[in-house]
């Protein structure tokens, strides 16, 4: 995902949630930087999505495999809380994250939405004299659903398309910051990067595995009133484009007189 390579994703709100301070696609990915100073602008969000066209009617395919990987990384400053900071804070709940996401729809963005990948950080930004800083993630997965519900959801969007050749696929990240503290709470989320997303899926052609398909002739009526029939030959020629496949091994063409 960058400027050069992908030009086709674009920037998109969440909703009614405000932008983070900067976010667009750079060389590197999809980044992200908010720094929040007690403003109103507490849980800004950014979503970037791109239109997949694929060049076959997927109403007359079955999805056989798929896969998803979505690579991220991120670095922040140790005023991000987290409950295992060496702090005093005037109120803590959840404290401070920052959520990863990749969603399937429609190309429309209409529901249902598949989150098909996320991860929601709690414990970056930890600073402690006990235990090690987390500062940055480097670069890592998102978690992704299993590929059944990868299968449903890339299904369930080629049927909700009238060609049923096109999805929507969607990248996301939302920060929250919690009010911990009685002053200014400050939050700085440097970079936050959405590097890499690959996802890839392979199909079938819908066969009836009882198809019959049949012809009949009628031959020529003999003139005369007795026949004894003393000798018969019978041939045919047939032709397959394909060697016949080993996945069908009780096909047959039969004859009948």
């Amino acid at each position: 995902i960058n400027s050069s390579t992908s030009p086709n994703w674009k920037q998109f709100q969440k909703g009614d949630f405000q932008y983070p301070d900067f976010a667009q696609i750079q060389s590197y990915g999809a980044w992200v930087r908010h720094i929040w100073a007690d403003d109103n602008n507490q849980a800004p969000s950014v979503h970037w999505k791109t239109n997949i066209s694929i060049p076959i009617d997927m109403s007359e395919y079955v999805i056989t495999s798929a896969s998803l990987e979505v690579i991220v990384n991120a670095s922040v400053s140790a005023n991000v809380d987290t409950p295992n900071d060496d702090g005093s804070w005037a109120n803590f709940a959840i404290g401070d994250s920052v959520t990863f996401y990749s969603q399937i729809s429609d190309l429309n963005y209409n529901p249902p939405l598949y989150t098909i990948a996320s991860n929601k950080t709690k414990y970056l930004g930890q600073q402690n004299f006990s235990q090690p800083d987390i500062l940055t993630i480097d670069n890592s997965p998102l978690e992704s659903v299993g590929e059944i519900d990868l299968i449903t959801a890339l299904s369930s969007a080629f049927d909700k398309d009238p060609s049923h050749s096109n999805f929507t696929l969607t990248l996301g990240i939302d920060i929250y910051s919690e009010d911990n503290l009685g002053g200014i709470d400050t939050d700085s989320f440097n970079d936050l990067i959405i590097k890499t997303c690959n996802l890839t899926f392979t199909v079938k052609k819908k066969i009836d595995q009882s198809t019959t398909l049949s012809w009949n002739q009628e031959g020529n009526t003999l003139d005369a009133v007795s026949v004894q029939v003393t000798d018969a030959k019978f041939f045919f020629k047939y032709k397959v484009n394909n060697t016949w496949p080993s996945s069908a091994p009780l096909s047959e063409i039969i004859f009948y007189i």
